[in-house]
């Protein structure tokens, strides 16, 4: 068992910050509610799916945890994501969220560690949440595509 030492400084809220588990479940709340601005059941459903993946992940090879750590994991990306809202004008709201949404997508590609295995795995991942309220938009199909192109891989759709 090797224990991620920031999942311990979380553990004990001593983490500041946001690291790549958060401002990954950030985009994927965004693609869920700002390409149609609804964030249905099952999408949500589908975003604490994928969100225990990267969290049994980050924590650690072999490392227990519980439903609940990964929920208080995700909470912590739903709180950011309403606070841009919450201290935005509202005709600013939309704009400020893309821009966090550009500046996460940036700082992911930034990282020694972003590959294109991992920029796929958060393409399908995206698509599989646009796909989990039977609805595809056309400005879903765009976010991925366009996310694509700036981590230079092949989108999926």
């Amino acid at each position: 068992m090797k224990l991620n030492p920031d999942y311990a400084k979380w553990l004990k809220g001593e983490s500041d910050g946001y690291d790549w588990v958060d401002v990954t479940n950030f985009l994927f709340i965004a693609q869920a509610e700002l390409t149609d601005y609804d964030l249905s059941k099952n999408e949500v459903k589908k975003i604490t799916e994928i969100s225990e993946i990267l969290f049994s992940s980050w924590i650690g090879e072999g490392v227990p945890y519980t439903d609940s750590d990964v929920k208080k994991k995700l909470k912590r990306a739903f709180d950011w994501y309403q606070i841009i809202q919450d201290t935005s004008e509202k005709s600013e709201i939309d704009k400020r969220l893309m821009h966090q949404v550009s500046q996460n997508a940036n700082w992911l590609k930034d990282q020694s560690w972003f590959n294109e295995t991992f920029a796929n795995s958060v393409l399908n991942w995206l698509l599989e949440i646009a796909k989990s309220d039977g609805i595809l938009l056309e400005n879903e199909i765009g976010s991925i595509r366009s996310l694509s192109q700036l981590w230079n891989v092949k989108s999926p759709i």
